[in-house]
């Protein structure tokens, strides 16, 4: 076909079980449309630039000084490698400002600096005046390293004792806190009449993440820092005592089904208590020793307390940590731990010395504590 001086031919690609579907005219038409677009434009058109931004000088700024020109000559290209340099490339040190050293020492800068800058008064701390008979508290828990073997009377080990007739736990569950699970249990999927049994720190740390620790301070440390809630269950010889008590009530009393209680101590080394001569309380402690270095690995120190982690090593025995062992029905597994979370220590009613100024002092030890939960193999179930 002839379109003016140009020919051409049309080639329409089709599938060979289809029809095409534009009818010759229209073919004629689209080729003719494509090839004047092809060869009548003139060529690229140059677009026209709108600037629709606002002008802002905001950022703008100048300097205090112009900057320092070169002395050199202009070049518009780079020379030659090996081609000879000229003059104003050449400089010598001799044409350099002589150094100038100052005499001055550091001190001397610093005194012109602080006269230059302007002085203020800073308000002092206000001091207290204290009673002669008030005594300092101690800023530093005195942890006590004796061996707690006979502190809690024996037996150390009261079994869970017949109950000819079940009843349902009386209180309310646990649920201040989110059960963490320990591998490899996903969730609390006991049988009911299953035996397990919560752990109370007593001294040292347990092998699991997130269970709180354990430390028995002298009984001079005052009973107002026991009110904080933190990581470290603290205990003072009293306290235990009177804790011992309240488990063997609730053994006697069965308010959370049958209870078993066992008290597990550790037997402190020579190299930290010092010579059996020294110590005759150790004397008659059929536990075995254990080394100052699991020992003191057992105790947490200051940097631990802090921290409501434990470690997650499962090599540490338990056997080195002092710790209470409360045996229960796995049906009534929250109701012990809400029983232990509600008890209160009234030093006043135990004569407790340390507390004659205040005796309205009531103390939770284990308020905020993380126990862990294990099963009748000692295998960790949860945390809470």
């Amino acid at each position: 076909m002839a379109m003016k001086e140009h020919c051409f031919t049309i080639h329409d690609y089709s599938g060979t079980n289809q029809r095409s579907s534009y009818s010759e005219g229209q073919l004629f038409t689209q080729a003719q449309r494509i090839i004047h677009s092809a060869t009548q434009a003139s060529g690229w058109s140059w677009g026209v630039y709108t600037d629709n931004g606002e002008k802002s000088n905001r950022n703008a700024f100048v300097y205090n000084k112009s900057p320092p020109s070169i002395s050199s000559n202009l070049r518009t290209k780079d020379k030659l490698w090996g081609s000879q340099f000229s003059e104003d490339e050449v400089c010598s040190l001799e044409e350099l400002d002589e150094f100038l050293v100052s005499t001055k020492s550091h001190r001397e800068f610093s005194l012109v600096t602080s006269a230059l800058l302007p002085s203020r008064e800073l308000p002092g701390p206000v001091k207290r005046p204290r009673p002669f008979d008030e005594q300092p508290s101690s800023k530093r828990r005195k942890v006590d390293f004796e061996s707690i073997f006979r502190i809690i009377p024996q037996p150390h080990i009261h079994p869970s004792p017949y109950l000819p007739s079940l009843s349902d736990p009386k209180g309310r569950p646990f649920c201040k806190t989110t059960p963490s699970f320990i591998p490899p249990y996903t969730d609390f999927s006991m049988n009911s009449d299953d035996r397990l049994a919560w752990l109370i720190p007593i001294r040292g740390a347990f092998p699991w993440l997130h269970c709180s620790t354990g430390q028995l301070v002298d009984s001079d440390f005052p009973m107002q820092a026991l009110f904080v809630e933190s990581s470290p269950v603290i205990w003072t010889k009293s306290i235990l005592l009177g804790f011992w008590d309240y488990l063997l009530s609730l053994r006697r009393n069965a308010p959370v089904g049958a209870l078993g209680i066992a008290f597990h101590p550790v037997r402190v080394p020579k190299a930290v208590s010092g010579s059996s001569s020294d110590n005759p309380k150790n004397d008659g402690d059929p536990r075995p020793k254990m080394t100052a270095t699991s020992y003191l690995s057992a105790t947490p120190s200051d940097s631990t307390l802090s921290r409501p982690k434990g470690r997650q090593s499962d090599n540490q025995p338990l056997l080195d940590i002092d710790y209470i062992k409360i045996y229960h029905a796995a049906s009534c597994s929250f109701y012990v731990r809400s029983a232990l979370d509600i008890w209160v220590y009234h030093p006043s009613n135990n004569g407790d010395t340390a507390v004659h100024a205040e005796p309205h002092l009531k103390i939770r030890p284990l308020r905020g504590a993380r126990l862990p939960l294990v099963d009748d193999i000692s295998r960790g179930v949860l945390v809470s």
